[in-house]
């Protein structure tokens, strides 16, 4: 129980007690005075709970623009490097098109030749042409295995994309955290500071309450006169009240009790001496 909750319990319980103290000044048939009741202020405190939504509401935006943004800049990176793969294969069927195309071209030349020159000729076409197979496959093997290189690159890193995508989103999301908490921790300040400035101010109208309810005690007495409780009225009164005190104290744990009774005057004004002594022996000492 925070001192918020504990001066709201507390005055709940100083009404009580007055309520008895007029029952029993009623019961003389004293003539009584309206009493004026000062305003205090409530204030409704959210939970942890709700404090804990309203800094997730905070940081909505942020966390969702946050995670758009990542999503967006691996889709493009993803977009970028299968577009470089594309083109880098498309050369390289290119120049392999172009290689086969001088390749042909080169054998028609040997075929046209052996024609022109004569059959007799033609072991002469078959070398021209195996020289100009190997030559062919040679380039052709060059040219797939620099492709291959980058192409190899580059799937490594299309490969890469996911795992670098979930370490920037563990990353978001360490620091969304620090931001939650940080906000958390703002609001939790803001209500201890606003249950600080209601508890403050409501002593104050307690105060000015109390000297009211004594100025009007004291009026009543003059205008009613000697009519005081007898010796067993004000023994039933002390009881009721003592009781009251006893059962409040009694929820409490034995330091916070001793701390109670020591540190707030309510017990000692609405009890006689023997009362208040009784009290305060068995949660005071």
């Amino acid at each position: 129980m925070n001192d918020y909750e504990k001066w709201e319990s507390r005055r709940k319980l100083e009404d009580e007690i007055l309520a008895l103290e007029e029952e029993s000044a009623a019961k003389k048939g004293n003539t009584t005075i309206p009493e004026t009741k000062l305003s205090e202020k409530t204030y409704d405190a959210p939970s942890d709970d709700e404090l804990k939504s309203s800094a997730e509401s905070s940081l909505e935006d942020y966390k969702k623009n946050g995670i758009d943004s990542i999503n967006e800049s691996s889709a493009n990176s993803e977009k970028e490097l299968n577009n470089k793969r594309d083109t880098v294969e498309n050369n390289m069927n290119g120049a392999l098109s172009a290689l086969e195309g001088d390749y042909a071209a080169a054998a028609e030349r040997i075929d046209n030749d052996v024609i022109r020159r004569g059959l007799a000729r033609s072991s002469i076409a078959v070398t021209g042409k195996a020289d100009l197979e190997r030559d062919y496959l040679t380039r052709a093997d060059n040219i797939r295995s620099g492709y291959t290189k980058q192409l190899d690159d580059l799937d490594t890193e299309i490969s890469a994309i996911g795992t670098k995508l979930k370490q920037a989103l563990d990353d978001f999301n360490l620091s969304y955290a620090a931001k939650l908490n940080e906000k958390l921790a703002s609001l939790k300040a803001e209500r201890a500071k606003k249950q600080e400035e209601v508890l403050e101010y409501n002593n104050e109208i307690r105060a000015k309450q109390a000297e009211l309810d004594r100025k009007r005690i004291e009026t009543e007495s003059k205008i009613n006169g000697d009519k005081s409780l007898t010796k067993d009225e004000q023994d039933l009164l002390d009881k009721a009240v003592y009781a009251k005190f006893d059962a409040y104290l009694a929820t409490m744990n034995k330091t916070d009790a001793r701390l109670e009774i020591r540190n707030h005057s309510l017990y000692q004004k609405h009890l006689s001496p023997l009362y208040y002594y009784m009290l305060f022996d068995k949660y005071g000492r």
